[in-house]
């Protein structure tokens, strides 16, 4: 008789827990969703920058006026290739889809929309110019 009136209590302890935890979860989720819908109407896209030599990739946000030179310079220092003897002229960055010609110019020149599968994921390489010998 002690165990199942010690049972009741217990089972309604753990119901009220799991509804605490539950609400707080959902709680910190939805302003998340809905800071990613303002920030597309405010005009702010996530992209991937992928190093694809090395197996590493980093999420970026970008604005439509966010130019190439400045994800480049954002890259190197997230993925760590900011090293002095590494030139960001050296650098080119292409459209997952066309690795053939490097962009260039601001990120409102490519078809930006919300990251999904679809989403813009671009392509940084590292492609020293030839030295020029005398």
């Amino acid at each position: 008789m002690a165990r199942k009136s010690i049972m009741m209590p217990m089972l309604l302890a753990a119901a009220g827990c799991v509804g605490v935890f539950n609400t707080a979860f959902v709680g910190q989720k939805q302003p998340a969703l809905r800071s990613s819908v303002m920030a597309r109407q405010a005009g702010v896209y996530e992209v991937f920058v992928t190093a694809s030599s090395v197996g590493m990739r980093t999420r970026m946000n970008v604005t439509p006026e966010t130019t190439i030179d400045s994800i480049v310079e954002d890259a190197r220092k997230s993925l760590g290739f900011d090293q002095s003897f590494l030139s960001s002229s050296d650098f080119n960055v292409y459209l997952k889809d066309d690795e053939d010609t490097p962009i260039k110019g601001k990120m409102g020149d490519m078809e930006l929309k919300p990251w999904g599968p679809e989403g813009i994921e671009l392509h940084v390489k590292y492609e020293p110019k030839a030295c020029a010998r005398s």
